[in-house]
């Protein structure tokens, strides 16, 4: 049962990328004195009790005490991830969190679960667009995901688009505060205050 509405949910937390751009595994990376795949558990944790870890094809996270979930569909971004998290999940419905997205909160899902309907993806909207990675997917869709895969087609953007996801914009953070969807994909984009992996 989901911690933050009256619905039945899993989490996922996409932790598979190959960080070619970062160079490491940028779950290590600490932020703010944690590393970045224990801030994202913390906040699966508050949303669900029943939490997985989407890894791709390696491992890099051998101290985790929760299910790892290897990719079935290799070399396919995140919508890899999705799948094999889709696949394990028994619940009508499962978030996903991205790996890369320190300051993500559960407030921000609170409000794509308040308006979770029946069989179209939730997801959110900042002010630079769509996010996909930040979303809710009704069990429901495996299949069109499936089949998304197995056509080659990648995109997380365009399978929304195609299932008429319900799109939440959220509300952005106020002044001097890092926005829930700062994403680390190359080394300049750390946080000052943080430190690479040793």
């Amino acid at each position: 049962m989901s911690k933050a509405a009256d619905i039945l949910l899993s989490v996922g937390i996409l932790a598979g990328g190959k960080s070619r751009r970062f160079g490491s595994p940028k779950g290590l990376l600490v932020v703010d004195g944690k590393r970045m795949i224990d801030r994202m558990l913390d906040l699966a944790s508050a949303l669900s009790d029943d939490v997985y870890l989407s890894i791709g094809n390696d491992n890099h996270y051998p101290d985790l005490n929760i299910p790892l979930i290897a990719d079935h569909y290799h070399d396919c971004g995140p919508i890899g991830g999705l799948h094999a998290l889709m696949s394990a999940v028994s619940t009508p419905w499962l978030a996903i969190l991205p790996c890369d997205m320190p300051y993500l909160t559960a407030s921000v899902y609170q409000q794509l679960l308040q308006s979770a309907g029946t069989n179209e993806p939730v997801v959110a909207c900042s002010k630079a667009g769509l996010e996909p990675l930040v979303s809710l997917w009704p069990k429901a869709t495996i299949e069109a995901i499936e089949a998304s895969v197995k056509a080659r087609r990648f995109s997380l953007q365009g399978l929304c688009r195609n299932l008429q996801c319900r799109k939440v914009t959220i509300e952005q953070a106020g002044a001097g505060q890092p926005s829930p969807f700062l994403n680390i994909n190359r080394p300049e984009d750390v946080p000052d205050e943080s430190k690479a992996p040793s």
